[in-house]
């Protein structure tokens, strides 16, 4: 890289940095975790983080790019919903985590839904699923039923394949590349399977293109269940798709 591009990337993300509503509440503690995350994942070693809005503790793995820095430099605020999310799966209901990735909104959702209910952590990576399982022991919950599938139209599988930034990781739009071959579920075969005719309350869909199979794989417990539904939407990822922000809408 160039050193004009290298400034330039440098000012992007001190653009990017300065936007962030954790920067701005506390600017000096983000930047001295930020520095002690370069030296941790440097080190290899795992990161601790104590979700205050939650009374939890998060860990996540010695990675620079992606969730893992983001938890560890911004806390609570790296996902700015987590306060309040629980709010929208009541007690005793199922709520769906897709793309459960290391398991911060696993933890919120399952102290919402309390004793009588579930979360379904659902995600196709072992390696995400592991952390995630174990940041759910860490916080001695017993309510997380763990789904290694990706959620999909219909059963079958496909290959994930790895990003840089391991967050990014998602699901091969064709056979041609390379990557790990993964179980896909419908949510509604899911449901056949574990729901009892319990409540679907919430769907969290963060899962990298593969919203709109997941969507239509859910149908019947959409109509059904009439759940709260929160979905990642990134304009460039839907198109990769070959879908849209507003056919997703």
């Amino acid at each position: 890289m160039s050193i004009p591009k290298q400034f330039s990337h440098l000012k992007s993300q001190a653009r990017w940095l300065t936007g962030q509503e954790a920067f701005q509440q506390r600017p000096a503690r983000v930047l001295t975790r930020l520095a002690a995350w370069r030296l941790k994942s440097w080190r290899g070693e795992h990161g601790v983080v104590r979700l205050e809005s939650l009374d939890s503790v998060f860990v996540v793995p010695p990675e620079w790019r992606g969730m893992s820095k983001l938890a560890y430099a911004f806390e609570d605020l790296a996902e700015p919903e987590l306060p309040w999310v629980g709010t929208l799966a009541p007690p005793g209901s199922i709520a769906v985590d897709a793309g459960s990735h290391y398991g911060d909104y696993t933890l919120a959702l399952a102290q919402a839904v309390g004793a009588d209910g579930e979360v379904w952590a659902v995600d196709p990576s072992p390696r995400f699923m592991a952390i995630c399982r174990a940041n759910v022991a860490l916080n001695h919950l017993q309510n997380v039923r763990f789904l290694e599938c990706g959620l999909s139209h219909s059963t079958g599988r496909a290959t994930l394949v790895s990003d840089a930034d391991p967050s990014r990781s998602h699901i091969a739009a064709g056979p041609a590349q390379v990557g790990e071959v993964i179980e896909l579920r419908s949510l509604d075969s899911i449901y056949e399977e574990y729901g009892a005719g319990r409540l679907v309350s919430f769907i969290k869909l963060d899962i990298e293109f593969s919203e709109m199979a997941a969507l239509t794989g859910s149908a019947t417990v959409i109509r059904e269940h009439r759940p709260v539904i929160m979905i990642e939407l990134q304009q460039e990822a839907q198109s990769r798709a070959g879908s849209s922000e507003m056919e997703l809408w």
